[in-house]
């Protein structure tokens, strides 16, 4: 995760996958997932939680990573 600009970028896999995140409604983002099981016009959602104060969170869940719980991250 990083931010480019006024952007959040999430970069994925061994050869850096870049995602644009677009803010969806209140801790919940969208990314526009690319591959053969993702057709045209697909969204997931990247959630983040467990933020204290509001100011960091500490959950991250890639929904698009998640079929099998690996899409789950925390500081």
């Amino acid at each position: 995760m990083r931010a480019d600009g006024d952007k959040l970028m999430l970069e994925l896999g061994p050869k850096p996958m870049q995602f644009t995140l677009e803010h969806w409604d209140g801790d919940t983002y969208a990314l526009t997932p690319r591959g053969e099981n993702a057709p045209t016009g697909s969204l997931s959602s990247v959630k983040f939680a467990g933020s204290p104060g509001g100011i960091r969170a500490r959950v991250m869940t890639v929904d698009y990573l998640n079929e099998n719980e690996l899409g789950h991250f925390q500081r």
